[in-house]
């Protein structure tokens, strides 16, 4: 019998797994709402029936085959949000051929590495799509993900938003991303819902112009995309009519962003996902009934036919409210990365009872009531002079603080303490004046003194760049930010010098 107090949860067996193909799917969806309105793209003047967008997605197949493609060949897509992406998937689906969605914010040689990688026949006929990973660290990887993945992870998150077919999803996150393509177009499809693709690429004006325009409901989107969405609909004064969720994933949303959502958006309950390409892609979900603080601090409980367990360094499983790796297990894990067996092994392993986990490098807690909260990456954490600094906690701090939209914290390198806290900043308002100063006495008035920023980078400087540095799917590449401070505090110590 399983020790309780140990952070080891298992979702529940009820809904039950459905065991069917994407093609199976679309029929029975195109039967059941033919003429409803599947997919809308406003910047393409284009609107798809269920019945439509499988009959394009059939014609896709046919070409396909006629060109010389058959069961187990790869397709491959690199464009923005656009209705012929959906027609690829679908297409490909159809006849069994895997589709490497490739991000189309690739450099050339990226690019390039990634159409190599993609160069084969699989012998795995239940591989629907081939996911790169983010790549936040080191090169991507493509994760093969099976219709089983896929149709069941697309069905628990329309079961948490509570999904109809009077739904209308806008969905301003990529399609060469789970985000989009799972959690956005896949839950819609299986609910019979609508789903709207503003822009090829975010455009926050064009997102709220389809918000209102389409009579959207649900709104999915990283927080920066709805900080931005929000700072349009002060200058324009738009309003939505009946947005009653929203999704929000990629990072942490705070008191200050969920009540801005609720007061100039109307949206009253915005839930929380958690997981990884690799595990298609949520494991965690918060729910429409939990309250402000859950929906906060925590990302939500454990998907149906899914386990999660907190382990420490050695892969011992830890008591309920300590922090160590999150690993998942259950219907949702990647069959593997494509073509590179070493690497699979290296995060998927099994137990001592041959059970497979997925090691996430995600950090952890995981509380007696179950919920899951994320205390950042493992390899993200701070250690100065011995003493571990986890970041999320001070950009949840300097994120409060009214004049600040983003915050990213990451460790640079300090010759006294190895390693000391830096800070990538965004001004909310450009009229704001906020110096180094007032950010390092408004962390040191909650958090030790170990935590405050020593070295704060500020968004717009020459120096430091217009953005943060972001994956295609909106996530902070820290690497790249640590890379960029060490530089620039190496170059203005050797000024000191001279």
């Amino acid at each position: 019998m399983e020790d309780p107090t140990l952070a080891l949860v298992h979702g529940p067996k009820e809904p039950h797994l459905v065991f069917e193909t994407l093609g199976k799917l679309m029929d029975r969806q195109a039967a059941q709402f033919p003429d409803h309105p599947a997919a809308i793209f406003p910047w393409q003047a284009v609107r798809l029936s269920y019945r439509q967008l499988v009959d394009r997605s059939k014609n896709f197949a046919k070409a396909l085959l006629e060109m010389g493609l058959r069961h187990g060949d790869c397709v491959g897509i690199m464009a923005g949000n656009c209705h012929q992406y959906l027609e690829v998937f679908l297409g490909g689906a159809r006849i069994g051929c895997p589709v490497f969605v490739f991000n189309n914010t690739y450099t050339p040689e990226e690019l390039r590495n990634a159409v190599n990688t993609s160069k084969a026949s699989v012998s795995s006929s239940d591989i629907l799509n081939l996911q790169f990973t983010s790549g936040t660290t080191g090169s991507p990887k493509a994760a093969m993900l099976t219709h089983v993945n896929l149709i069941n992870d697309a069905r628990f998150v329309g079961a948490g938003l509570k999904l109809t077919s009077d739904d209308v999803i806008c969905c301003p996150p990529p399609l060469f991303h789970c985000f989009g393509l799972v959690m956005g177009f896949l839950a819609s499809f299986c609910y019979g819902s609508t789903i709207v693709f503003p822009s090829d690429f975010f455009d926050a004006k064009k997102v709220v112009d389809a918000i209102v325009e389409e009579d959207a409901t649900v709104l999915l989107g990283v927080p920066t995309m709805y900080v931005a969405e929000l700072e349009v609909m002060a200058k324009t004064g738009q309003r939505p009519r009946r947005l009653r969720t929203g999704l929000a994933s990629g990072s942490a949303v705070s008191q200050d962003l969920m009540n801005e959502l609720r007061n100039r958006m109307g949206v009253e309950k915005m839930l929380i996902a958690y997981g990884m390409t690799e595990t298609s892609p949520v494991t965690f979900l918060t729910d429409i009934n939990d309250s402000d603080e859950k929906r906060t601090n925590t990302v939500g409980r454990v998907f149906p036919h899914t386990s999660a367990k907190i382990i420490d360094k050695n892969g011992k499983i830890l008591p309920s409210g300590q922090r160590g790796e999150i690993c998942t297990s259950g219907f949702a894990l990647q069959k593997g990365y494509w073509k590179n067996e070493e690497k699979t092994a290296e995060v998927m392993r099994k137990d001592e009872n041959g059970l497979l986990w997925m090691h996430t490098g995600d950090e952890g807690i995981i509380d007696q009531e179950e919920y899951l909260q994320i205390t950042g990456r493992i390899k993200d954490l701070i250690i100065r002079g011995g003493e571990n600094i986890f970041p999320r906690e001070i950009e949840e701090r300097i994120t409060a603080h009214p004049s600040i939209s983003e915050a990213s914290v990451v460790g640079v390198q300090d010759s006294r303490y190895g390693e000391v806290v830096g800070c990538f900043l965004k001004i909310a308002d450009k009229q704001d004046q906020v110096s180094d100063e007032d950010v390092k006495r408004w962390v040191s008035e909650k958090l030790g003194r170990h935590k405050t920023p020593q070295y704060i980078f500020w968004i717009g400087n020459v120096d430091v760049g217009v953005d943060f540095p972001k994956t295609g799917s909106g996530k902070h590449q820290k690497h790249i930010m640590r890379d960029i401070a060490n530089q620039l505090i190496s170059r203005d110590t050797i000024k000191a010098k001279l």
